[in-house]
């Protein structure tokens, strides 16, 4: 592989990584209850019932913690950044192979005569 196709790679690469935080940033914001999701891989057992909380932050800002909570009401802090960069990996595991096969058929249609 030339050095030229490597950079041209890495560079999609970089962008869809930037392309798809931007897209869980805006996403979550919009919708934060979509981190319910990750629930499956980040509440242990006795804690089933994901929750996602709002609080009001300074003059406009709102932060966005999810808790998993329990039958009898016991509930464990889950935050916000770890569903969040769970988030973002599914993002970018569905945006990159959607970008290269945009690509691939530009690519060959500008190819053939």
């Amino acid at each position: 592989m030339s050095k030229n196709r490597a950079a041209q790679i890495l560079s999609v690469l970089v962008v869809c990584a930037f392309a798809s935080a931007m897209l869980t940033l805006l996403s979550t914001v919009i919708a934060p209850g979509q981190v319910r999701w990750t629930a499956h891989s980040l509440c242990d057992a006795p804690y089933t019932d994901p929750f996602i909380v709002a609080y009001r932050a300074g003059r406009g800002g709102t932060n966005y913690t999810m808790y998993c909570v329990g039958e009898r009401g016991e509930h464990q802090d889950v935050g916000w950044m770890n569903p969040y960069l769970i988030m973002w990996a599914v993002y970018f595991l569905v945006i990159t192979p959607i970008t290269g096969l945009a690509l691939l058929l530009r690519r060959l249609s500008t190819t053939r005569p």
